[in-house]
């Protein structure tokens, strides 16, 4: 250990911070000073936002990130801002110490997730499990052709769990590359074992060979996964952080099931 009692961590490590909050639980108290740490720009986006689920959205997923960066920091949230690459990734631009941090949002109609990590670009996200969703005629714009036939062969509830934990996947794998919805997400196929776990890969090559991907069940509605840019030399570690009494009741428990990505097919 250093002298000044730094813990630096191993080289070969990567540590997420994930930190969740219910959206509707958020007090006004909460959202007042998360909306008060907003820049300029945020300010005149915010004003655009004509939903108010919307305008909840926003300024939670904003709030969340800089409550985790000044934890992460120990820097006034305030004094965070943030820019956005074409495709929408949001990146720390000031303060400058802390521009190699990765961190990334998302939400849904009812939870909001933020993950951040020192080392690695970062990528996740949260869905809740739509019954209304038609799984094969999404799959078959969108994945690939033994995803669609694994899909077809299951029966409906089946096929609705099993389209939102790839859905989840390619989703978290996508935005760790900063690409979202324009990676072509057909071109990367995940098979779901037996035991829940899975195996990942790729025919594109800009996709990070190796890179580390997780899946968890939020809760029995939602489905939250997480992609990190690293190779297979890098032991990945989640520490989880709930910002309301609640959230911590449903999140403490979480089981956790790991892949890698391979760049073939």
């Amino acid at each position: 250990m250093p002298e000044n009692g730094e813990v630096v961590e191993p080289v070969n490590a990567a540590e997420v911070h994930l930190w969740l909050a219910q959206l509707d639980e958020i007090d006004a108290y909460s959202l007042e000073r998360f909306r008060a740490w907003f820049t300029p720009a945020e300010r005149t986006q915010f004003s655009g936002f004509l939903s108010e689920r919307r305008r909840r959205e926003f300024i939670v997923g904003r709030g969340l990130a800089r409550q985790a960066l000044a934890r992460e920091y120990s820097v006034a949230p305030e004094l965070f801002e943030f820019e956005a690459d074409p495709h929408g990734k949001l990146s720390i631009s000031a303060p400058t110490s802390a521009r190699a941090t990765s961190f990334n949002i998302s939400h849904t109609a009812d939870w909001v997730a933020c993950g951040v990590c020192r080392k690695f670009e970062i990528g996740l996200d949260v869905e809740r499990i739509a019954p209304r969703v038609e799984p094969l005629l999404i799959a078959e714009r969108f994945f690939d052709e033994d995803e669609v036939r694994e899909l077809s062969a299951l029966n409906d509830p089946a096929r609705l769990e099993r389209f939102f934990a790839l859905w989840t996947l390619k989703e978290a794998l996508a935005k760790a590359h900063g690409l979202g919805l324009a990676a072509p997400l057909h071109a990367s196929r995940f098979v779901i074992l037996a035991d829940g776990s899975f195996d990942a890969a790729s025919a594109y090559s800009k996709f990070r060979q190796g890179a580390w991907l997780a899946l968890t069940s939020l809760t029995p509605q939602h489905r939250l996964a997480i992609c990190v840019l690293c190779d297979e030399t890098i032991e990945v570690r989640i520490a989880l952080h709930a910002t309301q009494p609640d959230a911590h009741a449903f999140t403490s428990g979480l089981t956790w099931v790991h892949g890698r990505l391979r760049n073939s097919i």
